[in-house]
């Protein structure tokens, strides 16, 4: 059968290594880069693991044998309404075409209350860009710039602990959040419930005012870990917070053994921020851009 003929199916869960074997390759490649994808085949497997909601089915697959010719993963959270798109990976056969399908197919994916759908893609990869021209979704912007630090740098550098902030301060946590990142992929509330041994939210407080928060992750196997968040008080900025609190993740995610750099992504249009984590050596890995469609809601 031709692979690309093939209808697709959901991936099974005993197949996930030698999947995530077969997507980093795929996301190694500049030109076929999808930014929500990480490009360590170890962390991919807990990726997809942990795909939300649907864990490893999830992914739809187009088979080639015992392999892959096409993928397409589907993360959704109902809550803030936004479907993010794993892909589509093709490696075989004519790409929009294959794209098309998947698409399509992962419409019967998306749970009830999903508004929104989004792509993420590096800059360098055209078969993205057209993909997304012709089904209606609209560029979010600049892009982002994905950075990361190592540990052997960090070792080099004055780092302290910033404390994890006390739920007393949630409700000042609610207002904060939105006012630094009027679109977050992640609610105030979604922060302290994940909140724990792997992911951790800091806060500044001074005089009963949280005046600065930062949230990061390391998911197991703990390789790399995220930076998500760094929000200032406009009224606080200026004053090195931000710069605190980096270090402060930098300080939490290094303390231990396992975690051997530190990932994050910045607006292109964010000069202040990219000046900041520039300061701090984080080093460029590439340029991402995405684009988000409106979906017609199915009754």
């Amino acid at each position: 059968m031709n692979p690309t003929s093939a209808a697709p199916d959901r991936l099974r869960g005993d197949e996930v290594d030698r999947f995530a074997a077969w997507i980093t390759a795929e996301n190694l490649r500049p030109e076929r880069h999808v930014a929500y994808v990480s490009i360590d085949a170890e962390a991919v497997v807990t990726e997809i693991r942990d795909l939300t909601p649907l864990g490893p089915g999830g992914f739809l697959v187009i088979r080639d044998g015992d392999g892959y010719s096409a993928a397409l993963g589907v993360e959704s959270d109902a809550e803030v309404g936004r479907a993010w798109l794993w892909g589509p990976f093709v490696t075989a056969g004519p790409w929009q075409d294959t794209a098309d399908t998947l698409l399509t197919a992962a419409e019967n994916l998306l749970p009830a209350g999903i508004r929104e759908l989004e792509l993420a893609a590096d800059t360098r990869h055209a078969e993205m860009a057209t993909l997304a021209e012709r089904h209606g979704f609209v560029s979010m912007g600049p892009g982002s710039r994905f950075l990361h630090c190592s540990r052997e740098h960090a070792a080099t550098m004055d780092l302290a602990e910033v404390p994890a902030l006390d739920p007393a301060y949630d409700d000042q946590l609610a207002v904060l959040h939105p006012t630094c990142f009027p679109d977050p992929y992640f609610t105030a509330a979604q922060l302290r419930e994940m909140h724990g041994e792997a992911k951790r939210l800091l806060g500044i407080v001074e005089e009963g005012r949280l005046l600065g928060f930062a949230f990061a992750q390391a998911p197991a196997p703990p390789q790399e870990s995220i930076l998500d968040f760094v929000g200032v008080a406009k009224e606080a900025r200026g004053r090195g917070l931000g710069e605190k609190l980096c270090r402060g993740v930098m300080h939490w995610a290094f303390s231990g053994p396992g975690v051997d750099a530190l990932s994050l992504s910045v607006r292109n249009d964010n000069t202040a921020a990219a000046a900041l984590y520039e300061k701090l050596g984080y080093t460029l890995d590439r340029v991402a851009v995405g684009w988000r469609k409106q979906r017609i809601s199915r009754a």
